[in-house]
């Protein structure tokens, strides 16, 4: 989602202020444009201190071009081809599908998976690896190694997802996992918006 964002948001606000918005998020944190749309919380705190008021506006404008927020306040449909195309890739791949379904079963901890589900270890640990940067898989506390080292477990980001064509291309509806809906920034931003509009 990080990506659609960050591509969104330059395409939104032009070359100038993007520039303006980065040079402000690394005087201010140290942080990238990618970093700060994966913590978007970061971002909301520059875009506020740039724009004002008409940040929350222009952060919704962002947010509703990647994915929106379906009736029942859980589904998420992304809109973003790109971002749909990469979840697609993932369940096509044997590898991360495999993964991904058996963190999705029994958070546990990489190794573990690698080992129960009997994938060769150099390719698995790197697809593992794209799964988490590609925010497939989330961190969902620790566990004890078979040597006793405290070692994190992962699952899947959602339970579901169903791919659909349309007249713009690729999308996908999701459901995450409870946990990852209320600590989503662009998600409770959405939802919150939309339930103000229903009001």
């Amino acid at each position: 989602m990080a990506n659609g964002v960050k591509e969104i948001i330059e395409e939104d606000l032009g070359s100038r202020t993007y520039k303006r918005v980065e040079a402000e998020l690394d005087s201010t944190f140290g942080i990238t444009m990618a970093e700060a749309v994966s913590d978007f919380t970061k971002m909301d705190i520059v875009l506020r201190k740039l724009f004002g008021k008409s940040s929350a506006a222009m952060e919704m404008r962002f947010f509703q071009k990647v994915m929106t927020v379906d009736d029942d306040g859980e589904t998420i449909t992304i809109l973003n081809s790109g971002v749909a195309e990469m979840i697609l890739k993932s369940y096509g791949n044997p590898v991360k599908k495999a993964l991904l379904m058996k963190l999705l079963k029994s958070p546990t901890s990489i190794q573990n998976a690698i080992k129960d589900i009997e994938l060769t270890q150099a390719s698995a640990y790197r697809r593992a690896g794209e799964l988490i940067r590609d925010g497939l898989l989330a961190a969902a506390g620790n566990t004890s190694a078979s040597d006793g080292r405290t070692v994190g477990k992962y699952t899947s980001t959602f339970q579901r997802a169903t791919f659909d064509v349309g007249a713009d291309g690729l999308y996908v509806r999701i459901r995450p996992q409870d946990r990852f809906l209320s600590d989503s920034f662009s998600f409770n931003s959405i939802l919150n918006a939309s339930t103000a509009d229903k009001q």
